[in-house]
């Protein structure tokens, strides 16, 4: 990310359509609430946290991780709200 850049706005947020799934790990750089206020905004979010994991976790434990990936790009679509 370029030093310009902010971020998303909260009504940004709001009208992501598609399906979207937020990951990190607990002990991530990102603080939990941030995900889970994320998840909150975004209307067809899922969320995944993962106990014990940090940034690194897909390359320190990847089945960890790609199994909910796997699931979550697997699952049906629905019609986006």
């Amino acid at each position: 990310m370029g030093l310009e850049w902010k971020g998303f706005t909260r009504e940004q947020m709001k009208s992501i359509k598609p399906p979207v799934l937020i990951t990190l790990g607990d002990r991530d750089g990102v603080r939990p609430e941030h995900a889970v206020e994320m998840y909150r905004l975004i209307p067809n979010a899922k969320l995944a946290v993962f106990p014990g994991g940090d940034h690194f976790l897909l390359f320190t434990s990847p089945d960890t991780v790609l199994a909910p990936v796997a699931a979550f790009l697997d699952a049906p679509m629905t019609d986006a709200k």
